[in-house]
Order: C-alpha cells, then structure tokens, then sequence
C-alpha cells in the first residue's frame, strides 16, 4: 500500500456522548450463511483498466448518480435451532431444516440485519433515519428467493439531511429516490448469475422500480466505429471522454452541480466488471470537500463499524 483515499472520520451530534444504553451487550445470533449473500463490488477506475473493454465485449454505459449505496437480498439465512434441535441436528443432518430465505439489507460496507435479536435503535445511525431498512420495506415483495438487488439513493432524508450535498436528482425536498444498477441470484449452493442489462431493465420494468439511466448497450466497437487493432483501446477512451467528460453541469440536476462521470459494464454470465469514468471538474469538488471536513451519508457508512 503506498496510498489510499482519505476519509472524514466518524462524527458525533455536538455534545453528544456514548450512554450505558449504546454499550449495552444484547444476545447476537449470526444470520448469514457463507457465500449467500455479497456486497458491493469495487467500481475500478476505466483510465486505469481501459485495457480489459475489448472491442467484441457487450457493454452497458450508465450515468453515474451521486447517492449512496445500498443492498436489498432475499437469499437463505441460518435458523436459530436451539439446544435440542441442535443436537437433533447432529443425529439427523439431512433431516432437520436449518436454514430459510429472508431478507438481507446492507449499505456500502455495513450489513444492518445480520444479527437478530440486535438493538435496531443503532440502525438510525448519525443521521437519525434508517434508510436502508426503509428501502428493503420498500423492496421486499419484489424480491423472488435467491435475488439480490444493488443500488443507490439519492435526494433528502425525511430529516432534511442531504444524502450528497446539492445532489437531488428531481426528488422532492425531504425525499429520496432509488435506482437499481445491478441484479443477481443465487442459488442454494452459493453459485451467483449476473443479470445482463436487458434482464435488469426488464425486472425493473416488471416491478415498477427505476433504474440507472442507460446511455448505450451493445457491442464496443459498434458506439464509435473505431477499428480495431493496435490504439483502440486509446482511441475508445478518447471518444468516451470526448463525449462524456466534458467537465459539465449535471442535467439531471437542473445543471446546478457538477455531473458525477459514468460507468462502463462489461457484461457478463458469472461477473461483471463495472468501471467508472469521472469528471475532472467533480474530483476537484470531491477534493475540496475533503479538505473542508464535509460528512455526507455515503463517507459516514464508510467510517461505521458493522453492527
């Protein structure tokens, strides 16, 4: 490791301390089961893997928004036997059932339900919103066993609180939208399928949820008409800068901010390889954040522990 990014540390309301409540112990049973359920995926710098999008490649370009992540999954979690079922359970392994599908919910880096029996209290986190249990509410009856959906909010907490600072996307003062951008499932044994694009937008379609806003899905060589041979790669990186990083305001902010960048899919049966492509104009504004201290609902999630 020679760097990584900087982040704002955790926060704390002014004057706020750690009371006997917040250090009270509660019985924690672990709920998931190993290779079930999957956070986020890193989104990989294009600039730096440009190499990996190969001409012949299905790709999916998308807006990148500015929000915060989240993770909805109905896949299967272990059962609390107990001292008898579970010493049934090692006469008859085959017999007694210790496991069964429910609901998993996560931001970036932190899953909220993995315990039962947890103090949910802690859920409200800093901002004093459970967000993400809201959106697995939200979520729940569009999920068939074994899928799990990613993506991310947008807009205000009903407290007001922005989720990224400016950043409404359209939402109503108080609200917040959410947009799907990946879909897998999962089988029993933990194998995982990838949703192409087609498939999310169709699920999305189905159920009434949104998606990321698509700007182009097919072949790579078929957006540009670049031929390929020795510079492609180069020459692909150009066009898409040309036409997406033009450091301007975000349209889909009433051009009041500067727009995040874009990602590029590789898409993918087993695994997909999302890759983002950002604006200069927003790294600097990201920087200058930074610098100045600001805590959004994203950095926040990034800097809790796991409950």
């Amino acid at each position: 490791m020679i760097c990584k990014k900087y982040q704002v540390g955790p926060t704390r309301l002014p004057g706020e301390k750690k009371t006997k409540a917040d250090k009270k112990t509660v019985k924690k049973f672990d709920r998931l089961v190993e290779n079930q359920f999957r956070l986020h995926i890193d989104t990989e710098n294009l600039r730096r893997n440009i190499d990996r999008v190969n001409p012949s490649d299905y790709i999916s370009i998308t807006n990148k928004l500015h929000g915060t992540s989240w993770v909805v999954s109905k896949v299967l979690v272990k059962d609390e036997l107990g001292w008898f079922k579970s010493l049934l359970k090692r006469v008859l392994p085959k017999d007694i059932k210790d496991t069964h599908y429910d609901i998993i919910y996560s931001s970036r880096n932190v899953v909220k339900n993995k315990y039962i029996n947890t103090d949910t209290k802690n859920n409200l986190g800093f901002y004093g919103q459970d967000l993400w249990g809201e959106i697995a509410e939200t979520l729940k009856d569009t999920l068939c066993e074994g899928i799990t959906l990613y993506g991310e909010a947008v807009g205000q907490l009903s407290t007001g609180a922005w989720i990224q600072p400016g950043y409404h996307y359209g939402t109503r003062p108080n609200h917040y939208d959410i947009y799907i951008y990946r879909i897998t499932y999962t089988n029993p044994e933990g194998k995982l399928i990838e949703f192409g694009w087609p498939q999310i937008k169709e699920y999305c379609v189905r159920y009434g949820i949104k998606h990321v806003p698509e700007l182009y899905y097919g072949k790579a060589h078929d957006l540009y008409k670049i031929p390929p041979g020795e510079g492609w790669h180069e020459d692909f990186l150009a066009a898409l800068e040309s036409e997406y990083m033009l450091d301007r305001k975000c349209p889909l902010n009433n051009k009041e901010v500067w727009e995040e960048g874009i990602v590029v899919r590789v898409e993918g049966l087993f695994e997909c390889h999302p890759y983002k492509l950002k604006n200069f104009a927003f790294l600097e504004k990201e920087t200058k954040d930074l610098d100045k201290g600001v805590v959004d609902l994203e950095s926040e999630q990034s800097n809790t522990e796991e409950l």
